[in-house]
């Protein structure tokens, strides 16, 4: 059982009522500003909460206190900082503290924590590090296998985009590049089509993360690729009715963790 309690109320205290936390599972994807998380009820396959917070709040929330029972605490860190290697050429690394393995493709992604997952670490000490592309990596393999063609996975944050390709279940191509704008994320995106000989007729692009239908950047990628859809989690995912309107795609990762347990 990992440890966490209940203090001060953010969006999802005010909608949520507290419960037993035994049977869920808290979910955190922690920036350098802000925190994304959720809850995932065990026994109903729900996803009760999904909220976003500064991060300099993060310590008021009743999620984030040290005498909350979660099930499971699942911590995801996002950055640039990782290195993903074949599993049997992997040592011990001297540079990185943590490794993760992805078993579809048989590699090891290492990463060392950033000093915010260290301080909620101190909160949930017995809670899973995971870098946000072990499981964007493992879920993508893992549901593409069947399937025919190239496709590029993109999850958009503030100043990062992680980009997946994939063709016939295979990996091609997994990389993070730094952007400061809608310009930057357009041609990362555009320069991996053109790498991995993405046919933009027949291929599918597919965003996650900061990115809405109708928005700007979004009609310029359907200037250039006809398929482009946006993934709010890999397969149907329930979740309460309270953030049916929620744009699950900006949740991507969190919804992505429960389904990779």
């Amino acid at each position: 059982m990992v440890t966490g309690e209940n203090k001060t109320e953010s969006r999802s205290e005010r909608n949520s009522p507290l419960a037993e936390y035994s049977s869920s599972i808290l979910s955190i994807d922690i920036g350098d500003k802000t925190v994304k998380f959720g809850v995932f009820e065990i026994d109903s396959e729900v996803v009760t909460i999904l909220d976003e917070i500064p991060v300099n709040q993060s310590s008021s929330s009743i999620y984030f206190q040290e005498r909350n029972e979660f099930n499971k605490v699942i911590i995801i860190q996002s950055d640039a900082g990782y290195k993903l290697d074949p599993k049997a050429l992997s040592k011990k690394s001297t540079v990185f503290s943590v490794q993760n393995e992805i078993p579809a493709i048989n590699g090891l992604l290492s990463f060392s924590e950033s000093e915010n997952v260290i301080s909620l670490k101190q909160i949930f000490p017995g809670a899973e590090v995971k870098h946000f592309m072990s499981d964007f990596i493992e879920g993508i393999i893992h549901r593409t296998r069947f399937l025919k063609g190239v496709r590029l996975y993109a999850h958009i944050e503030a100043e990062l985009i992680h980009v997946v390709s994939v063709a016939n279940g295979k990996l091609l191509s997994a990389v993070t590049e730094s952007i400061e704008d809608n310009s930057d994320m357009i041609y990362h995106l555009l320069s991996r089509v053109e790498l991995n000989e993405f046919n933009q007729l027949d291929d599918t692009l597919i965003l996650s993360g900061n990115i809405e239908i109708g928005v700007e950047s979004y009609k310029i990628l359907k200037n250039y690729i006809k398929d482009v859809q946006l993934n709010k989690g890999f397969r149907y995912q329930k979740v309460n009715s309270d953030y049916s309107n929620v744009p699950k795609q900006k949740f991507f990762s969190i919804i992505n963790s429960f389904q990779c347990v």
